[in-house]
């Protein structure tokens, strides 16, 4: 936010010299572009990841009821399969790793440094707060910026229909990918394919 801005500059330049006295860089992940480019002002010290909601992606499971996705073959491909993006984030920002998240169906990695997540990933995410407009003002579309959190999500979650294997949380939605454990041939084709951290996420 506007006003966190100094806050972080803050931040980085202590870090920044952390960095400096013991001769290390740092991989920091990145969720927006003002980020990035705070981040790049330190080109010795930071070493930028690009996030998974940089890393744009469709990946709801409630799309296949919607708008008849099937398997997700249509989905396996992102702008990062472009070699000039790819290209492009390196030369601007220093990006040579990129986070993913299994979500349903097999993606296509893209050269370069994969860490795949999982088994739980993030369908989309809000900079209001859905499930604080339903518990405070009783309806979910009414949506603000929340200054003094009450912390409804340590006690309730948005519930879904079963077999979207998804959750309201926070500001988020999440969903769980089951295949991704349960399928023996899904994660040795992402360590084969360019995927060389593996990230186990709770929610």
């Amino acid at each position: 936010r506007e006003e966190q801005i100094a806050q972080m500059e803050t931040l980085f330049a202590q870090l920044a010299h952390w960095c400096r006295e013991r001769k290390i860089q740092l991989e920091i992940v990145a969720n927006d572009w003002g980020m990035l480019s705070m981040l790049g002002r330190y080109p010795d010290c930071f070493l930028p990841v690009m996030g998974v909601l940089l890393n744009k992606r469709r990946k709801d499971p409630r799309m296949q009821y919607k708008i008849g996705i099937g398997d997700g073959r249509a989905l396996r491909e992102n702008p990062l399969n472009s070699d000039f993006y790819r290209e492009y984030l390196k030369e601007t920002y220093g990006i040579v790793r990129f986070e993913q998240e299994a979500c349903g169906y097999e993606i296509a990695l893209p050269p370069g440094k994969n860490s795949i997540h999982l088994p739980y990933y993030q369908t989309n995410t809000s900079h209001y707060y859905p499930l604080y407009a339903r518990c405070h003002e009783g309806n979910r579309g009414r949506q603000k910026e929340v200054k003094n959190c009450p912390k409804y999500c340590r006690e309730y979650v948005f519930s879904y229909p079963d077999h979207l294997h998804m959750v309201g949380c926070y500001n988020s939605l999440f969903a769980y990918d089951q295949s991704i454990l349960s399928d023996i041939s899904r994660l040795p084709y992402y360590l084969s394919h360019g995927a060389d951290r593996i990230v186990l996420n709770f929610l």
